[in-house]
């Protein structure tokens, strides 16, 4: 049952185990071919074939004679023990396979632990922990890791109540402390527990921090998680770290080796970020999938480290072991440094800590959503001792934006990065999915907005049960609706104002079936079967369904065929689709089966659809399209994109539903990934040009020739500014005689400087006055 559910419910997210390394060797400097003044994990120093289809977790123990390599197979019952000194050359005992202490049993995580002169090995072995010999014999059971009761405090501390009994994934051993640190690869934290599997706890309280790809750590109460399912512990340059391979959802796998502090001082707790990193694919060929990591100090010369890196790569494909170089570097970046939509209106909250001395700290903004954006430089800090290491960047148009924080110091480091939606795209609220019916493994799918007569509901339909859950607009659990098929499997649910019912399809073998029901759930009729257009061999797999009132249709997508075909509410394929269904509107794309009506007269129809791109394998976007209903197969008129991994921060988007609000449009959307649903505001927050007061002729710069290129509009019969909102410079919303005066004095007699925006560049929402286009570089 173990190893179902932790192939089931955690692979790709959560596969992994950890490698582990406790103690110190020496090898030649030569033997690593790395220059030890390289930076953290720079350099490659070997990269060797796994021998078997799953490394899960490892171990390098060193003793007087002999060192070892151990690398725990997760699922198939053997250890493989390595020289480390010559794993890239395999002899008849090089690796030795031993058989692991609990067979096929699946081991998560493995550690080392020296007892006098006698090294042990310990071991996570579905949930609990054993010790054995060198040999992985004389196998002694120390009990259950207390992770269900970790999972109590982590409810109690974060006041969420989605956080669910966790399962035990890699294993560490802290020679400082004296006690192991583990990972709970479903609520991804890593915590601290005894040689008995207790928590260790201070005041009452266990010793835990988050995964730092996770928005928990932030304070967020955004569901969903991340990838980091291995730790290892580091002592280096004379201090004691983690090293934890990490990664987003929307990453899909980890990206980076994050190094955190595994003490407490005055200046940091333990988990917080050290500021030092490396991306993994930096140093060599990208992994496909880190299962694990070990760190092995003074492996190449004294003070200079490395560790080992499992990389699954595919199951029953090429796995492989990786060693990297693990030196403590010169300087470091920034640590947790994170942005967030801020309380005042157009404005982002950046956040972070400093760590070690630099030189100077860009900070930059770029917004993605829209191509051809540069980057703008948005501060640079040369005052280390008085970084405020927390800065507002406001009047900040709609969009999506990446800030990067550059650290200039003694050596290279790699940045740090953040994103965030302002306008429309933000999250404005979020809810764990439960599920109905006693569902163990909720899998929310499809959505709707429905009225009930006494309020509007957001009804999200769970894929394996066909049940439902309902929340109010602002996703409130409300109650649960039973779904009409008794076998499940809905992949979408409609709901029609005209006749206040909700329709509801399934896909049960590849038939479709189309069945309706009141809001309460209360079936009404019998069922209609969805029909394929006429030239499909290959059937079909319908998503979500989007309704169009101009019409009295519904619409959804067709995940096998990539397309866009409608149906009537009595499962009668559109005339338009009985030969061929709409294209996709992302050519090289992948569509979810997310689809929602926005907006629809007689001449147009306007579908928001949840979309990515087939390189990235993930669906991050919700991109609005028009249709002209008389020529469907014309291309589609892009109105806008969201990217939804500045909000949401899903990759794996399901049913997406639109709601008109009597203010504001808003879209909820399902992540199965994050087993959440998620409301976003459609609505502008930020409409306008940046520009510079004063600047009114254009050029970038505000000099003698913005006042005379005003007078000679005024008085000359000049050309007329660019953005009058930048000729306005006493801001009193009239561009006349006295804004040149003004400016005069401001450029030689020192008289009070022109109006926000200035000198920064900025958004006058207030202003009436007209503003095409402005040049204008903060």
């Amino acid at each position: 049952m173990f190893q179902e559910a932790f192939s089931k419910r955690l692979l790709p997210r959560l596969c992994a185990a950890a490698l582990i390394v406790p103690l110190a060797s020496t090898i030649a400097h030569a033997q690593c071919n790395c220059a030890s003044t390289l930076t953290f994990g720079s350099c490659a120093i070997k990269k060797v074939q796994y021998p078997d289809q799953f490394p899960g977790a490892a171990v390098v123990v060193v003793r007087p004679a002999r060192k070892y390599l151990y690398v725990a197979d997760m699922y198939n019952g053997f250890t493989y023990r390595f020289d480390p000194a010559a794993i890239e050359n395999p002899t008849s005992d090089n690796p030795k396979k031993l058989a692991s202490p609990k067979g096929s049993q699946s081991t998560t995580g493995i550690a080392a632990r020296t007892e006098g002169d006698v090294t042990l090995l310990y071991w996570a072995i579905e949930g609990r922990l054993y010790r054995s010999d060198l040999e992985a014999a004389n196998v002694s059971d120390l009990g259950f890791v207390e992770i269900g009761k970790l999972a109590q405090f982590l409810k109690e501390d974060t006041q969420d109540s989605s956080i669910q009994i966790g399962t035990l994934g890699g294993i560490t051993y802290h020679e400082g402390r004296g006690a192991f640190w583990g990972v709970d690869i479903v609520n991804d934290v890593y915590f601290e527990f005894g040689l008995d599997g207790k928590l260790t706890l201070k005041d009452g309280r266990p010793n835990y921090f988050f995964n730092p790809k996770s928005a928990k750590r932030y304070d967020k109460k955004l569901p969903g998680g991340a990838y980091g399912n291995s730790i290892t512990y580091a002592a280096s340059g004379g201090a004691e770290y983690f090293d934890i391979p990490v990664g987003s959802l929307t990453d899909r796998r980890p990206v980076e080796v994050r190094r955190v502090y595994a003490t407490e001082t005055e200046d940091h707790k333990i988990g917080d970020d050290a500021g030092i990193a490396y991306l993994l694919g930096s140093a060599f060929t990208s992994p496909k999938f880190v299962t694990g990591i070990a760190f092995w100090p003074d492996s190449c010369g004294a003070g200079q480290d490395s560790e080992f890196m499992l990389d699954l790569d595919q199951i029953g494909g090429n796995p492989k072991i990786f060693q990297v170089t693990a030196d403590e570097p010169a300087a470091a970046n920034v640590g947790d440094f994170h942005c967030a939509r801020g309380s005042e209106l157009a404005s982002v909250v950046l956040q972070w800590q400093k760590t070690r001395q630099y030189t100077t700290l860009k900070i930059t903004r770029q917004r993605i959503d829209k191509t051809g954006e540069a980057a703008v430089t948005l501060r640079e800090f040369s005052d280390f001792a008085n970084d405020p290491e927390e800065l507002t960047d406001t009047d900040v148009l709609d969009g999506t934006y990446e800030y990067v924080a550059t650290v200039t110091a003694a050596a290279p480091v790699v940045a740090s990065s953040c994103r965030t939606t302002v306008g429309p795209g933000t999250l404005l609220a979020c809810q764990h999915f439960s599920g109905a019916g006693g569902s163990s493994d909720p899998t929310p799918f499809a959505v709707t907005v429905a009225d009930s007569g006494t309020s509007k509901l957001v009804i999200v339909a769970d894929l394996n049960t066909g049940d439902a859950q309902t929340f109010d607009l602002d996703l409130n659990p409300v109650g649960t609706l039973n779904g009409p098929f008794a076998s499940g499997l809905t992949t979408g649910i409609g709901y029609n104002p005209a006749n206040k019912m909700l329709y509801w399809a399934q896909n049960l073998n590849g038939r479709h079936s189309l069945q309706k029901t009141d809001v309460s759930g209360g079936v009404v009729g019998g069922s209609d079967t969805l029909a394929a257009p006429t030239n499909y061999p290959q059937g079909m797999l319908l998503g979500n369904f989007g309704y169009d009132a101009v019409r009295d249709i519904f619409w959804t997508i067709d995940l096998l065929n990539s397309g866009i075909l409608a149906y009537t509410s009595l499962g009668k394929i559109v005339d338009q689709f009985k030969a061929k269904e709409i294209p996709s509107p992302e050519p090289t794309g992948i569509l979810s089966g997310g689809i929602a009506v926005s907006a629809a007269t007689q001449d147009r129809v306007t579908l928001d659809i949840a979309l990515g791109k087939q390189a990235a394998g993930i669906v991050d976007q919700i991109g609005t399209f028009e249709y002209d209903p008389a020529n469907i197969n014309a291309a589609a008129k892009e109105i806008r994109r969201l990217d939804l991994r500045g909000s949401v921060g899903s990759a794996d988007v399901a049913g997406i539903a639109f709601h008109d609000g009597e203010e504001e449009d808003f879209e909820y959307v399902v992540g199965i990934d994050t087993c959440a649903v998620y409301k976003l505001r459609l609505s502008a927050e930020v409409t306008g040009v940046r520009f510079q007061r004063g600047d009114i002729n254009n050029d970038d710069t505000v000099n003698i020739s913005d006042p005379t290129f005003l007078l000679l509009h005024l008085y000359r019969a000049g050309q007329a500014p660019a953005c009058l909102r930048a000729a306005d410079v006493e801001r009193t919303d009239t561009v006349d005689l006295s804004d040149a005066i003004y400016l005069f004095n401001y450029l030689f007699k020192g008289g009070p400087a022109p109006a926000a925006p200035f000198p920064a560049c900025g958004i006058d929402q207030q202003s009436t006055l007209a503003c095409d286009q402005a040049t204008c570089t903060d």
